[in-house]
């Protein structure tokens, strides 16, 4: 994929790097979050305001709910999403620093956008969210459902 460029009067080919796209089991339920204490009219007008609006991508989604929810090592993630483990390590950085600052300032979290595909509904990952919703195991929540919480307990690599 060619951008030509013209710089100080000769053209530069400019290659960009394909976008890699990252594994993700199924979109979350909720999708927009809004702080409690920030509710009165005044502060309702401020959620459109970009300074309190906090973005979280679905892949941030995805990283947090298989590493924090499902107990993963970022190893496991990695593979689950189908990239590498530097790449699951600063998408949980990004994330963090993200609902850290959603939670310490308030305003409004929305999950959308960013670099994914969806898994199919004949995904064979063990803990992929949309097998789990059809097999009657929950939304990936450990402890409850058929045969869950008989976890790794790795607890390291996060």
């Amino acid at each position: 994929m060619d951008c030509p460029f013209v710089v100080q009067s000769r053209e530069v080919s400019v290659i960009a790097r394909p976008r890699k796209w990252k594994r993700v089991c199924g979109m979350p339920h909720i999708t927009s979050f809004i702080a409690e204490n920030r509710i009165s009219d005044e502060e309702q007008q401020l959620f459109e305001r970009p300074s309190l609006l906090t973005r979280l991508t679905v892949e941030e989604y995805e990283v947090v709910r298989l590493i924090d929810r499902e107990n993963l090592t970022q190893e496991e993630c990695a593979l689950q999403m189908e990239v590498s483990r530097p790449t699951v390590q600063i998408l949980y950085n990004e994330a963090r620093k993200k609902i850290a600052a959603f939670l310490t300032e308030g305003g409004r979290l929305e999950i959308e956008g960013g670099s994914y595909k969806l898994c199919s509904d004949d995904c064979d990952v063990k803990r992929c969210g949309n097998n789990m919703e059809k097999n009657g195991y929950g939304r990936g929540h450990r402890g409850l459902g058929k045969g869950l919480g008989k976890g790794h307990g790795h607890g390291q690599g996060r």
